[in-house]
């Protein structure tokens, strides 16, 4: 005769140690604060214990999953906050210049290029590809440095709405905005017509270039036109940001970007949403 037996008493304590670690982590009350869920009968060939067991792993990994994701929210908010008292305190204006973050540039972007502007120590030529909400505070970083700011951009609804903030904020006289529509390009990716991108930047070299459009729905891998193009308009020191690389797409106009410029990119490990670095010239062109 076949006779069931009990749970030895080290598989309880086991399960009764998991229980505990499950509530710790979970920051579940205790289970005299608790009212007792019943649970369904174990499915045919599974055990009580096998079946607690699984439970607890999902308690134990949502919980986990929950502390991280609040512990990086904090952190981020913290970064944030604290790249905002910068640009603050570095810009000096007196004006509330608009929320940035989402799809625009956020504050640690801005802020690490504000940053690098100053340490350059002379007049700051810009190159902003989509403007936005983000286009004014690159015109205050371009006012402060005593530069000037092309700001380009394809749906002409944008432009208007773009050029409203800057005539509020009174920087007409320090920014260019430019309307430059997608055309399709050899490779089939739409990007932005060169020629009124060109027309204003002149004979200047750019000191930084903010890669943050064309937008992702105008096509495949819509950014990576933009140093095939633009790379002439460099200054030899240049930085160049690539925003959202948190996105696949961009991480792939990354990857394109270092095989075809290799040793001449140099990344720059300043944030994690955006990738920053300068583009060396050439042997030829540093000859110059």
């Amino acid at each position: 005769m076949n006779v069931s037996h009990p749970p030895a008493q080290a598989d309880r304590s086991r399960t009764d140690r998991r229980i505990a670690d499950g509530i710790v982590a979970a920051n579940l009350p205790s289970t005299k604060e608790r009212s007792v869920a019943i649970s369904p009968p174990p499915p045919d060939g599974e055990t009580a214990e096998s079946g607690l067991d699984e439970r607890l792993d999902n308690v134990l990994t949502a919980s986990r999953s929950s502390r991280w994701h609040a512990s990086a929210t904090r952190w981020q908010a913290a970064r944030e906050v604290a790249a905002i008292n910068y640009l603050q305190a570095t810009l000096g204006t007196e004006r509330f210049l608009p929320p940035i973050g989402g799809w625009a540039i956020d504050y640690t972007v801005a802020a690490a290029i504000l940053d690098i502007i100053r340490r350059h120590g002379r007049p700051a030529y810009v190159l902003e590809l989509g403007s936005g909400s983000g286009t004014p505070w690159f015109a205050a970083m371009a006012a402060q440095a005593g530069g000037h700011l092309v700001s380009v951009e394809h749906d002409t609804d944008h432009v208007d709405r773009t050029q409203s903030l800057l005539d509020h904020y009174d920087f007409q006289g320090v920014c260019t905005l430019v309307h430059a529509p997608l055309i399709p390009g050899a490779d089939g990716a739409s990007w932005y017509d060169p020629d009124p991108i060109l027309s204003a930047v002149g004979h200047h070299k750019v000191d930084v270039l903010v890669v943050d459009g064309p937008p992702a729905r105008s096509g495949p891998n819509a950014r990576r036109p933009a140093l095939q193009h633009l790379a002439p308009l460099l200054a030899p020191d240049a930085l160049v940001v690539l925003d959202d690389v948190v996105r696949q797409e961009e991480q792939q106009v990354l990857t394109d970007w270092q095989h075809a410029f290799g040793e001449r990119l140099q990344m720059l490990p300043i944030v994690d949403r955006a990738s920053i670095f300068r583009l060396l010239p050439t042997d030829k062109e540093s000859s110059r």
